[in-house]
Order: structure tokens, then C-alpha cells, then sequence
């Protein structure tokens, strides 16, 4: 089940201690964990996998999700 809300922003995302998302190829299921320090925090999470290509096979539909496994907590090293 999907979150009803409107979805999450990179801004928002950040300021949850995540700055990567997990990005999957819809066509071959690769997978990876994508940076986006470079992008604009005003950017949707689901936005980002329009502006990729899967480097396995070259697909264009990409589904994006925080990479919540990656965030800094504080208090632990990193």
C-alpha cells in the first residue's frame, strides 16, 4: 500500500538524514543507490528515476525510493 500523501521531497528527504535514493529498473530489476546531492531539494523523490537510465540494460523507467538504510543518525560514525 502506497502513502496517500503528496510524495516526499529531496528537501524533506535530507532532512530526514537520507541524501541517496534507490533507484530500480522496472525493465531488468537492477538496482542501485543514487546520490542526488546535486539536485534541487525541491524535487519530488518519485521525479528523480524520470531523469535516469539504467546503466545495466538502458531503460528509461525508473522507480525511485529514499534509501532509508543509508541515513545518518546521530550519534553513529559514518
Amino acid at each position: 500500500m502506497r502513502y496517500p500523501g503528496p510524495p516526499m521531497s529531496l528537501a524533506n528527504m535530507r532532512a530526514n538524514g537520507v541524501r541517496a535514493v534507490i533507484a530500480e529498473c522496472l525493465a531488468c530489476h537492477h538496482k542501485a543507490d543514487v546520490m542526488v546531492d546535486g539536485l534541487d531539494g525541491g524535487v519530488f523523490v518519485p521525479d528523480v528515476g524520470r531523469r535516469m537510465v539504467c546503466s545495466a540494460c538502458g531503460g528509461r523507467r525508473v522507480e525511485t525510493r529514499p534509501a532509508w538504510h543509508t541515513a545518518y543518525r546521530a550519534g553513529m560514525d559514518q
